[in-house]
């Protein structure tokens, strides 16, 4: 199981759509160098993780056979993200950020790293 960077128990900075890729295609490749590997490389995950698997996969990424997102936006712009005429959808991203820094800032009270909270 892989988080994004940032989220959960993965370590570093969130910045929404920033490093998803190159993280992915990363994690693949450390993969299929494993002795245990056969290089066929499947993903699943919902919602964001299932967002982060299209665009690890359109990226023509080695070893990636299959994805199966769940709950996700093919495309970040035809999904909840963005408004019919292209706008981005301000309720749902301030939601969603608000989110997402309270777990930021938990992960960091957690490990003993002086927060904006503390």
């Amino acid at each position: 199981h892989q988080d994004v960077r940032g989220t959960f128990k993965s370590d570093g900075s969130f910045t929404p759509k920033v490093n998803e890729v190159t993280d992915g295609q990363d994690t693949i490749a450390w993969i299929i160098e494993q002795p245990w590997s056969d290089g066929d490389i499947g993903t699943y995950g919902p919602s964001y993780l299932g967002m982060t698997q299209w665009a690890v996969a359109t990226a023509d990424t080695p070893g990636l056979k299959a994805i199966a997102p769940t709950a996700a936006a093919a495309n970040w712009y035809s999904g909840l993200w963005y408004s019919q005429g292209g706008a981005l959808s301000l309720s749902l991203v301030t939601q969603w950020n608000a989110m997402m820094y309270a777990a930021d800032e938990q992960r960091s009270i957690q490990r003993g790293e002086k927060s904006d909270a503390t």
